[in-house]
This record gives structure tokens, sequence and C-alpha cells, in this order.
């Protein structure tokens, strides 16, 4: 090329002005121009054999592309960047970009690149420009097993499958193709979201309700019909026997105050039909787990003492049998 500058008429929005240091040296720019460029900050050196055409530091999109160019062409994105590129809104925008490689290449983290030797390869590879990033369900399960703590990897896998990015089977088969070494935490949160949790507080007030000796079996997220047939507001955890309704109150988790406002209303529709509504927060659930358990069992009992009322119950969901299969890896 005469005029190695024309590059940036080359450029496309695939590429995003991100190339292989041996791209441009193909493409006629010399080592000695290549040098100049980045030592006068016209270019960026922006990971080993990576450059960006400009001084700017890196948007995202950039960061994702120079990951891909650094980790090859068998390299996927996957983890929470690949969760993100697929909607998921509860990982962060801007972490690190987790690529899994093929078994025998060694693990480097650069910068913001981390690449992953894994054995077991992706077959939903989906492709977006220039990157190769991971089927739905690997890179939720990847994500999970990579947070720095259960809490976001239940809420990760919780979002998915709520939204319906993926579904509990499908992360299922994945989970059992990965194999148990290193997906603890991705199998409870696994067993959450199959719980039928609508939100991480969900998840962990069933958590703690099945860690009391005296309640019974919880029914997660039950649909409930008045004797006249109307639908009810459904509880997020119902003990049938007694007719008790335990709600988790949060603002954070409701979409706008507005909602939460209704949510809370509701409450009294069920009392309205003679239901007990023990009403519970994240908090209480984190801080205070034993009182706020107790708490629960003592309405429990109160309960007990009146009669069932006349509200038909259908169980959705029975969690706590998988999550306890999931969590110890049978």
């Amino acid at each position: 090329m005469n005029d190695p500058w024309q590059l940036l008429r080359l450029n496309s929005p695939e590429r995003d002005s991100v190339f292989l240091r041996r791209e441009l040296l193909d493409a006629g720019v010399s080592p000695a121009q290549l040098r100049w460029a980045i030592a006068r900050e016209r270019w960026r050196s922006i990971l080993p054999g990576v450059v960006l055409l400009g001084s700017q530091s890196p948007s995202r999109r950039q960061q994702l592309i120079g990951a891909q160019m650094f980790g090859g062409r068998d390299a996927v994105v996957s983890g929470a960047a690949a969760a993100r590129f697929h909607g998921l809104r509860g990982t962060a925008g801007n972490g690190p970009v987790d690529l899994v490689v093929p078994r025998g290449r060694a693990r480097r983290d650069v910068r913001w690149a981390r690449l992953r030797p894994t054995r077991v390869p992706d077959l939903g590879v989906r492709r977006g420009g220039v990157l190769r990033v991971a089927s739905p369900a690997r890179a939720v399960l990847d994500a999970a097993r990579w947070s720095r703590s259960q809490s976001a990897a239940t809420s990760l896998v919780v979002e998915a499958v709520q939204r319906r990015l993926v579904g509990v089977d499908q992360l299922a088969g994945c989970l059992e193709e990965l194999g148990q070494r290193g997906t603890r935490r991705a199998r409870i949160a696994l067993a959450e979201a199959a719980s039928g949790a609508w939100s991480l507080p969900e998840a962990e007030l069933l958590w703690l309700l099945e860690t009391s000796r005296v309640l019974p079996e919880v029914w997660p997220n039950p649909t409930l019909v008045a004797p006249s047939g109307l639908p009810l507001l459904t509880p997020d955890a119902w003990f049938d026997d007694v007719g008790l309704a335990v709600m988790v109150h949060s603002r954070a988790f409701h979409e706008g105050g507005e909602q939460w406002d209704v949510t809370v209303t509701r409450d009294g529709e069920l009392t309205a039909y003679g239901i007990v509504v023990a009403g519970v927060t994240p908090s209480g659930i984190r801080a205070r787990p034993r009182e706020t358990l107790e708490r629960i069992e003592r309405t429990y009992a109160a309960a007990r003492a009146r009669p069932r009322p006349r509200v038909a119950a259908t169980q959705q969901h029975r969690g706590g049998w998988l999550r306890s299969e999931l969590a110890h890896g049978r």
C-alpha cells in the first residue's frame, strides 16, 4: 500500500478501528511507521499484537473486538461479557472480557482480556461481526461460575430464566456437559432459578424457609384463585395446608415505585379472602435470617389456629429437591 494511512478508509463498522499488528504490516505499514504512530499516540497498542487506529481509550465494543483478536480465531467470548451481549443487564458493562479457548492453550490474563482453557467446546457459538460469542446457556453458566459471589451468580441466572433468554432445561443440559469441577456456584444458582424464584431476594427467602424444622414444604409462586374464580396475587412463597403467604417487599426489585405500591396494596386483597400474609424484606432476610424465620414460623403457628381460607392453590414449581440435587452435584 503506497499510503498506509488509507487503512482508515478500509476500516468498517465490524472492525471499529481495531486491527492486528500483522494485518497492518501486511497492508504495507512498516515496523518503523507503526512504532512512530504508537509512540506519538496517533494509534494505541491496546493488547499484545492488537492496535487501535486512534488515540482515544478503547470503547467497550473495541475492547471486545480487541480481546477477540488477542484470543484468536478459536477463542469464544463467554461469561459476563457474552451474557450482556445477549441482553442481560445484571452484569457489569465494563468488566473483564472472558474468552474460552481450546484445552492445551495457556491461561492468560492481560489487561481486560482473560483466556480460559476449556475441554468442553460450545456448539452454539453466535457470530456478531468479527466476534464469536458463546451461546446464551454457556454464557450465563460461565458468568455464574466465574462470579465473585453466590448472590451475583444467582441473580444472573434467575434474570436469564425469567427473561426467557434461556430455559432451565437448556442450562441443566449445558451444566451436565461442563461437569462437576468448578461449577458449584452455577449449580446453586440454577437450582434457585428452577425453584421458580423471580428475583435474588425470593431465592434467598426459599433457602431460608427450607432450613426450618417447623415449616412444611413451601410452594414458590403458586397460582391462587378465589372461590368466585377470580385470580389472586401470586405470593412469593405459600404454605398450602394453612393458607399462609410470604411476600418479599423491596422497591429495588420492582419496576419503579408505582408498581411496588400496587404490590403492597394487593397484599390486602389476599387478606380480604382470609389469607394470612407475612411480609419480609431483603435486608431482613440477609441481616437477620434467624429472626425473620422465627417470625414466619410464629405466623404459621397462628395460621393453623384458624380454618384454612377457601382459595384454590396450584403448585407451579417443586424446587426443593432439585436445589438439593444440583447444589450437591448429583
